[in-house]
């Protein structure tokens, strides 16, 4: 089996693509050669068989990467194989038993499917098999297909959806019929009870061939009497069973046709026309899908019998290419014709002359063929050659796409798309971004002019606040050729500046610890506050910012903040720092003051970032006599009650709290006596005279709603040395704040607390605020 493995189309095991026949009256022109003279070049030749049997009957196909042969042994009656992957040299063939079989009549049939597996079919006197070898591993062993009347001979393709097709004909010709399967074990028919067609006249010298649409094709040629002697046939399946018609009627003697299907569904057929008792016409045609059969064409005439079939095949750029044996004087040797999509005809090379060169396969992939003859330096032992040619053809059509110059991101839309490694001469473009093109969906709106470079949107759906990882596929064509598959590039799109910024309470707990509380907070005056509160907040006229890289794909690349006269490099993505309000920039104590955080990656992407900062200082007077108006004023007086459980954490219970603060009370909407973001609380192992002017450890708990009436958990050692940590008397004292952490004055009573020996110490001492 001629067959040959498109890249980008179903696997058909018949030459991957074989061609269909429909019924055209055409004269023939007598004795036209080709056009031209192509050259072609052996680029490997090898004997895929041994020993000094009559080896016949070869047939050749290529899928994937591999290349098989297949032939008949006639005298051990063996079935020959050889596969390799294409450019390697051909191991040992590979010989199985086939007691009974005739192989001079019999010939055996092979196709490699798209994965590289090679299936071979082959008939044994009455019964047909099947054997199966997946790439790189052994072969499988054989399986009957059916048992019928002297099948030969036996061809096999297989489909892009993985249908084994297998059709022979009989001992009388009477019809010819096929099976089909799936797994090579279990083998069915259609409607038609497993038959392509029946007509009288000895139907004869039949050949298969699958396209992209999984659909087969068959033709034979009626041989002896009857209507349509000496006519090619052809027959289609339709889903269910197949339908027959006739490819000539001119009233000349057609024989032994073949046929491929390329990767448009076109069907190609060569086949042998007898022009007088000692001149036949090497023919070709073909027809589009749905079509008629046309462009016939006479390929070479021989002087003298033609006498065995031609061969054909396709590959994925739609060469075609055509074997046949041409008698030379006594002997025989086997040419090859060549044909691009846009050219006529062409004598390629004579094959190299071992002997008496006679039946004849061949193959095709990316503009080379493969050829696989039988050839006789001495008489009945046959070998089998296989040769491997390259043919000028067009260049096979692509274009790879380069994006911004090859760099791996751009914030540019559209993009500036370059092109290298051209070939073929493409004149039209199309791509789509994400998924390959096709004629229902692309985002170039069709085909467009080929430039180079092209300016190509983004993606209309394009999400611009984050990194998005793009593929461009790109595909070309000239005219009716078209690049198979496509080509594509990547790029990551940073179309803004993705950054976490945080403008901040300078004093607010939990910062990085460079920017952290370094010793206990202490009161000493009213300048003295918490370092803790809202992260809304300022009690001075400074804020701690901090530049986050938040997966930005080009990394970020410095800031700049005008209020505060600073910027500078952002360094591993990340910038902590204090900054002062600039002179000039300080607001009215108790305002809202805006930050502006210019940020920028290294794409050049700008981001401008608006923050605010409440400004509530303790002394709201920015110039004359300092006052304390900034600071939460305390109107009670009740100490908070402690539970009397023996253990260091305790719960102070607070009553009728009061007080008031204008500014933070104003900004958080808090009512009158309310206005407070949380306590500040010190513990003592002796009163304290004066809680304003003491060495008290302060610590801030937050009131997450601030209300007269509240409770938190509270830790008895803390800010109490390990030595003192022991049973004993403790005094509390307590503060109010705001959310810039600024103190009440006023403190109210202390309170006085009790531990007795055995008191409970919990494992975690971390206060906690109880609603």
């Amino acid at each position: 089996m001629r067959t040959l493995q498109l890249s980008s189309a179903p696997r058909r095991v018949r030459l991957l693509a074989l061609l269909l026949l429909g019924g055209l009256l055409f004269t023939i022109p007598a004795g036209n050669p080709p056009v031209s003279k192509a050259e072609g070049t052996i680029i490997a030749q090898q004997d895929v068989s041994s020993g000094d049997d009559q080896s016949e009957g070869p047939q050749i196909s290529v899928g994937g990467d591999r290349v098989g042969v297949a032939w008949g042994e006639r005298f051990s009656q063996r079935l020959g194989t050889n596969t390799t992957t294409i450019g390697f040299t051909f191991p040992g063939p590979t010989y199985f038993d086939a007691a009974g079989a005739n192989f001079s009549n019999q010939f055996p049939d092979v196709a490699v499917d798209s994965n590289g597996n090679t299936h071979v079919a082959y008939a044994v006197g009455g019964t047909i098999y099947y054997r199966r070898k997946l790439k790189d591993r052994s072969w499988e062993g054989a399986h009957q297909v059916i048992s019928t009347n002297f099948p030969n001979p036996v061809r096999i393709a297989v489909g892009g959806d993985g249908m084994i097709w297998i059709i022979w004909r009989d001992a009388d010709g009477t019809s010819v019929f096929y099976r089909r399967s799936t797994d090579g074990t279990t083998w069915s028919n259609g409607s038609d009870g497993g038959k392509v067609f029946s007509e009288s006249g000895n139907m004869f010298s039949e050949d298969i061939a699958i396209g992209p649409d999984n659909l087969p094709h068959v033709v034979w040629y009626i041989r002896s009497t009857g209507t349509n002697k000496g006519q090619i046939r052809y027959a289609d399946w339709n889903g269910s069973k197949f339908s027959a018609g006739s490819v000539t009627n001119d009233g000349f003697y057609d024989a032994d046709p073949a046929i491929a299907v390329d990767n448009s569904n076109v069907q190609h057929i060569v086949w042998r026309k007898q022009l007088s008792s000692n001149s036949w016409a090497i023919t070709y045609a073909n027809r589009p899908s749905g079509g008629k059969w046309e462009n016939f064409t006479t390929i070479a005439t021989t002087n003298g019998d033609a006498a065995y079939g031609p061969g054909i095949a396709v590959d994925e750029q739609r060469n075609v290419f055509i074997t046949s044996s041409n008698p030379s004087g006594s002997t025989r040797h086997v040419l090859l014709y060549g044909k691009t999509p846009t050219s006529d005809w062409e004598f390629v090379l004579e094959m190299p002359k071992i002997g008496r060169d006679s039946r004849n396969s061949v193959a095709a992939k990316n503009g080379e063929a493969h050829v696989a003859y039988q050839t006789e330096a001495v008489r009945d032992q046959g070998q089998i050659e296989y040769i491997r040619v390259n043919y000028k053809s067009i260049p096979q059509m692509s274009a790879t796409p380069v994006i911004a110059g090859g760099a791996s991101t751009t914030n540019q839309n559209p993009v500036s798309v370059s092109f290298t490694s051209i070939s073929g001469n493409p004149t039209q473009i199309r791509w789509r971004w994400n998924a390959a093109p096709t004629d229902a969906a692309n985002d170039s709106n069709g085909w467009q002019t080929f430039t180079n470079p092209k300016s190509i949107a983004l993606p209309a759906n394009l999400d611009r606040s984050a990194c998005q990882s793009l593929v461009l596929y790109t595909q070309v064509r000239n005219g009716t050729t078209t690049q198979e598959g496509s080509s594509q590039a990547s790029v990551q799109f940073d179309g803004t500046v993705q950054a976490n910024i945080q403008v901040t309470n300078p004093f607010l707990a939990g910062l990085p610890t460079t920017f952290s509380q370094t010793v206990q907070d202490t009161y000493n005056g009213t300048s003295d506050g918490a370092y803790n509160g809202d992260p809304d907040y300022t009690r001075m006229p400074q804020f701690f910012l901090g530049i986050y890289n938040n997966n930005d794909c080009s990394g970020l690349s410095g800031y700049a903040v005008p209020v505060s006269n600073a910027s500078g490099s952002i360094s591993n993505g990340t910038y902590q720092n204090k900054l002062t309000l600039g002179q000039g920039s300080i607001p009215n104590a108790g305002s809202k003051v805006t930050i502006n955080v210019v940020v920028t990656d290294k794409l050049g992407n700008i981001t401008i970032v608006p923050k605010q900062l409440i400004y509530d200082p303790a002394n709201t007077a920015q110039s004359g006599t300092p006052n304390t108006a900034g600071l939460p004023v305390l109107n009670s007086n009740t100490a908070p009650s402690v539970n009397s459980a023996n253990s260091i954490i305790r719960t102070l219970t607070f009553q009728n709290v009061d007080v008031d603060d204008t500014t933070y009370g104003k900004f958080e909407n808090l009512p009158a006596g309310s206005q407070f973001w949380g306590v500040w609380i010190a513990n003592s192992r002796t009163p304290v005279t004066n809680p304003n002017s003491s060495s008290l450890q302060w610590f801030p708990v937050e009131v997450p709603n601030p209300r007269p009436n509240f409770s938190v958990s509270w830790n008895l050692f803390n800010g109490i040395a390990p030595a003192s940590r022991v049973a004993g008397t403790y005094y509390i004292y307590v503060k109010f704040l705001d959310g810039a952490g600024n103190a009440t004055v006023g403190t109210l009573p202390a309170v006085q607390v009790n531990l007795t020996q055995g008191f409970s110490v919990p494992k975690i001492f971390l206060p906690e605020i109880r609603k």
